[in-house]
């Protein structure tokens, strides 16, 4: 089966479209393909068809439409996970939890493992994971004002964690005012 078949996505034109949609100039990049395998496997757990938008008309840069099929199919509590999390540079369960108690969404060991499944998300250390920075850039430029809800959550966190967590703090308070930020 080629990638477009191992997708989800059942009508042969619509994948058509979706390989056309996908396909830059330099070739087709590995984290559209990931995304749209999490937007078919999203669907599937929502038990809703895999509809995409009128791709070829779409004026938004590619990632923010791949993105905005993704977060339509996740279920509330995943899709605030994605957004809150995007606002870290790396983040482990405990981070997870913090998040998932302060912006209140689900942080139990199954949604850390079923966000960890998606392909965007890759462990850096034992414990530790990162979400792709192209990603991140469009979540952050689609869901600015929820973004900045979790950047200061995690400037928080951080403030109240000894060790050398005060580069993490200053990153997510430079994130909100620059200017505070770069006196740190």
């Amino acid at each position: 089966l080629t990638y477009p078949e191992r997708s989800g996505l059942a009508d042969e034109a619509e994948r058509g479209m979706l390989v056309k949609f996908i396909e830059l100039p330099q070739g087709v990049q590995a984290l559209h393909l990931g995304l749209v395998r999490d937007i078919a496997r999203a669907a599937r757990a929502a038990d809703q068809p895999v509809t995409l938008p009128m791709l070829a008309q779409a004026e938004e840069p590619r990632l923010d439409v791949l993105l905005e099929r993704f977060l339509y199919y996740l279920m509330p509590d995943a899709r605030n996970a994605v957004i809150a999390l995007s606002a870290a540079r790396v983040w482990d369960q405990k981070v997870f939890e913090y998040l998932g108690e302060d912006l209140e969404f689900s942080h139990t060991a199954a949604a850390l493992s079923a966000l960890t499944a998606y392909s965007f998300v890759h462990p850096t250390t034992a414990g530790r994971y990162r979400m792709h920075p192209l990603l991140r850039r469009a979540v952050h430029r689609t869901m600015g004002m929820r973004v900045s809800d979790a950047h200061r959550s995690l400037d928080e966190y951080y403030a109240f964690t000894p060790g050398p967590a005060l580069a993490e703090s200053a990153y997510h308070v430079w994130f909100l005012n620059p200017e505070f930020g770069m006196a740190m």
